[in-house]
């Protein structure tokens, strides 16, 4: 079976996507799929050398003008969307919708969010937050991205989403309950993992990772570590909150005690995150953090937002901390008391190690290609008749 991967990021971009996509496409082709990645990539990366992927990878160039975006990705997928049995939709969505509707071809779609908030909060369009944002909009920006964002869910044949969370929400969106499947994320960690010297001085280390924008708030990380003299901060990842945060780390006087340490690769992230003695992430939105995953799986305990998909993730007590968004002063209460009992963290160490077994990669890639063998087979027929 031939399968077509179109992803909106890939390596060396970070984030879900970018990690979720070679993982299940290696998984396709040693499962026997033939497998072709297309991704959107900056133009430095473009002649990028991924001859070392055992599958072809296309590169679009993202930073075409926008006025001719749209058309440019179309025309660009659509040579490869024609060799394909099925689509396997990561990023794109709408120009990928399109295309397979032109040449009837049968897709599932992956949602790991929701694209339109992140874009209206990028923007400054809207300060709500996720949950209150999947009300009716009166602005009109967000109500035309919502509506070709539906349009284009709706046409999928089989949706994916990796929480319970996510399947709600995308029900809320119009598309049917039965066209939706929860395949939790997993990650496959690359061996052997380098060994680094973490950068912080200070008796206890603090690590934060992801894109920089405004709803995985490191600011109130900074915040709450800002009277904790013996605890610091790793932060790994650019953004546009960078300079914010940069400035705000400047006026606590905490240039010491907090490190940039800028985008990783993964080997590099593992290796830097196992140094630390707590991982935490305080998003307001989450779908299901591959981050908390491979913080379990390098051993540091987590103390993460309940929001989204993370309750689904960790336990509170039991294998991490859940403590809810916008309390930095909880946050500091709970690291403190994280990081002083050197048996606690053992605990959630063990226990978390445990609750891996139910995110394993080749359960998620043996769901993904059965469910895509399934689509290619049932919508191929109806649509040859």
């Amino acid at each position: 079976m031939r399968v077509c991967i179109v992803t909106g990021i890939f390596p060396p971009d970070v984030g879900g996507p970018a990690t979720y996509v070679p993982t299940v496409a290696q998984g396709f082709q040693q499962l026997g799929y033939h497998v072709q990645v297309v991704t959107s990539s900056e133009p430095a990366h473009l002649t990028s050398q991924d001859q070392h992927w055992p599958f072809p990878v296309a590169r679009l160039n993202r930073r075409v003008p926008w006025a001719w975006r749209s058309f440019y990705y179309q025309h660009a997928l659509a040579r490869y969307i024609a060799a394909a049995d099925v689509v396997y939709v990561n990023g794109l969505l709408w120009e990928a919708a399109q295309v397979c509707r032109r040449l009837r071809k049968p897709w599932v779609a992956k949602v790991v969010g929701d694209s339109t908030w992140e874009r209206a909060v990028r923007r400054g369009w809207t300060q709500t937050d996720l949950e209150s944002f999947q009300s009716p909009q009166n602005d009109i920006r967000i109500r035309l991205f919502r509506y070709w964002r539906n349009r284009a869910i709706q046409q999928a044949h089989r949706v994916i989403v990796p929480s319970r969370y996510l399947a709600r929400m995308v029900q809320g969106w119009g598309v049917p309950p039965e066209k939706i499947v929860v395949i939790y994320n997993a990650i496959a960690l690359p061996a052997p993992t380098p060994t680094v010297t973490n950068p912080l001085t200070t008796r206890y280390r603090v690590m934060t990772a992801g894109r920089l924008v405004p709803w995985k708030q490191v600011d109130e990380i900074i915040t709450a570590i800002a009277p904790l003299a013996d605890v610091g901060l790793v932060i790994v990842g650019e953004g546009p909150e960078r300079e914010r945060l940069r400035q705000q780390v400047e006026a606590l006087g905490l240039t010491q005690r907090v490190y940039f340490a800028g985008q990783m690769g993964l080997p590099a992230l593992l290796a830097l995150m196992r140094t630390c003695d707590v991982f935490v992430l305080n998003s307001t939105y989450e779908g299901l953090p591959h981050v908390v995953l491979e913080a379990m799986a390098m051993g540091v305990p987590v103390i993460a937002t309940a929001v989204g998909g993370t309750p689904e993730l960790i336990q509170d007590g039991h294998n991490g901390r859940l403590i809810p968004p916008h309390r930095p002063d909880v946050l500091r209460q709970v690291l403190w008391e994280c990081l002083a009992q050197t048996e606690r963290r053992q605990q959630y160490r063990q226990n978390a190690q445990q609750s891996l077994v139910h995110f394993q990669p080749q359960t998620m890639i043996q769901n993904c290609a059965a469910l895509l063998a399934e689509v290619a087979g049932v919508a191929g027929s109806v649509m040859s008749k």
